[in-house]
């Protein structure tokens, strides 16, 4: 069947790992455009600085289309140091 010059493209579902830096704590989460769904999966540690060793690991391991990142807020909107 062919489709309509008009109709709407819809594209593949992506993986989106994202990460929230803070000084002491990096929050890591999964996402998937498919089902507009996001999930915590872990925290690394940061000490002042990234263990980037360990956010390579979430990287290789999650294999993800997209990677997202973001500074956390506490919950009355203020940056989390």
């Amino acid at each position: 069947m062919p489709v309509a010059p008009d109709a709407p493209v819809t594209p593949p579902a992506a993986l989106i790992l994202a990460f929230d830096f803070g000084e002491r704590r990096i929050g890591v989460a999964v996402g998937n455009t498919g089902t507009c769904t996001a999930t915590a999966v872990g925290v690394l540690p940061a000490r002042g600085t990234p263990d980037w060793e360990a956010v390579s690991r979430c990287v290789r391991e999650w294999s993800p289309d997209r990677a997202v990142v973001g500074l956390p807020y506490n919950m009355d909107g203020t940056e989390t140091l």
